[in-house]
């Protein structure tokens, strides 16, 4: 009885001992990295990803700060620091990658790999001058509690390959140079998750949000502060496997800009849902310039200093209910200017006091004004100039002083 106990128990142990997917991590340490903010750790790095890749294991980061000197690809593969790691703007509670590569993207993260509870932190005197993103996305992936500072790009999505279900979420963005997030060629539903993309020592040459292929893309929580644009939706001709791409389709909710150039902008296909929110921008709010986009804004708060909330040179449809409208009166421009559009509604709004609110130009096809409250019963808060054959009604609207 005694002998099949101590068997039992050897078997025990020796079972627990057998490297698994998720029962053996790889230490970074043990391979000679020393986190100190001086040694080159590169080297440590490619021989515990190499063992890792071997025996299915997680590569676990101790508290440290971690030079990188070349380039690293992650495949099927997790890097893994502090899992529950804040990813607050004042400090960085997490293990560090220090970058000291300008040859391409600190991680690439190919089909299957992840990254959790890591800072990547590049040089604050670089972040202007084009050079490769702190990480690239070459497939489906996940990334959380990451936070990346002072990078020209911070996350890159590739256009060469199907990025797929991936997802983002707790990500901090500290002063890019160019792009915060630049997502494209995913489906079927990636999901972006509290992301802020912070700007804090000037605007950022490009977005902090772009898009360009996405196909039923789920997003909420994403805030831009200080960029060049807050959000931008394009397409461009990308071929993947020999399918066509076009444009964004997704639903934004409680995402956000502040003190942006210009807060959102499309220039390309796309039919998106934006639900809940403040966008608070210096210049335009929200840019519509693609005949071919449909657009729906219910729920949030809009407001501009120098230029129209809601500037809409051409679209397909636009639907804004629900909102508040308003800005400084820096300019005697309306809050909504409705330039071109095939088919346009503008309903159940509160429209502040600064400014004339709409603005129809002869380009509207057909557009339905109902039900919004105006400052003023004086005549000005909505404006026609209608084209031929247009259709244009406007009923049931509430003036604040009568």
């Amino acid at each position: 009885m005694f002998f099949y106990l101590i068997l039992l128990l050897s078997m025990g142990l020796a079972a627990a001992t057998v490297p698994t997917a998720s029962g053996v991590e790889v230490n970074i340490a043990d391979f000679g990295a020393k986190g100190d903010d001086e040694m080159d750790d590169t080297n440590a790095f490619e021989r515990a990803m190499e063992a890792a890749a071997a025996a299915g294991s997680t590569i676990r980061l101790p508290m440290g700060k971690y030079v990188l000197t070349r380039p690293l690809k992650l495949e099927f593969q997790h890097l893994v620091g502090l899992e529950a790691g804040g990813w607050n703007s004042d400090h960085i509670p997490m293990p560090t990658l220090i970058v000291g590569q300008t040859e391409g993207p600190t991680i690439t993260l190919g089909t299957g790999a992840s990254i959790h509870g890591v800072a990547i932190l590049d040089d604050e005197h670089r972040r202007m001058d084009p050079h490769p993103p702190a990480i690239q996305v070459e497939g489906q992936v996940i990334l959380s509690n990451v936070r990346i500072q002072y990078p020209y790009d911070g996350i890159i999505f590739s256009h060469a390959t199907e990025n797929g279900r991936s997802n983002i979420e707790n990500v901090f963005i500290v002063s890019p140079g160019h792009d915060g997030i630049h997502v494209t060629i995913t489906h079927d539903i990636a999901t972006l998750r509290n992301i802020e993309v912070w700007c804090n020592l000037g605007f950022s040459e490009g977005a902090g949000f772009r898009f360009r292929h996405n196909d039923e893309l789920h997003a909420s929580r994403l805030f831009a502060l200080a960029c060049r644009t807050g959000f931008v939706f394009e397409e461009e001709p990308v071929k993947v496997k020999q399918k066509a791409r076009a444009g964004t389709y997704g639903t934004f909710v409680d995402c956000s800009t502040d003190g942006c150039d210009k807060g959102w902008r499309v220039t390309g296909w796309a039919m998106l849902n934006v639900l809940g929110g403040d966008f608070w921008n210096h210049h335009a709010g929200i840019t519509l310039e693609s005949e071919l986009a449909k657009v729906k804004i219910c729920g949030a708060d809009l407001s501009s200093n120098g230029q129209p909330v809601v500037l809409c040179d051409e679209i397909a449809s636009l639907i804004v209910t629900g909102c508040t409208i308003g800005g400084a009166p820096n300019t005697k421009e309306p809050y909504v200017v409705l330039n071109g559009a095939k088919s346009a509604a503008l309903s159940g709004n509160i429209f502040d006091e600064r400014r004339p609110a709409i603005s129809v130009e002869k380009d509207v096809r057909r557009c339905a004004i109902t039900g919004n409250i105006f400052p003023s019963s004086k005549g000005n808060s909505v404006s026609v100039d209608r084209g031929e054959g247009a259709r244009i009604a406007i009923s049931g609207n509430v003036a604040m002083d009568e």
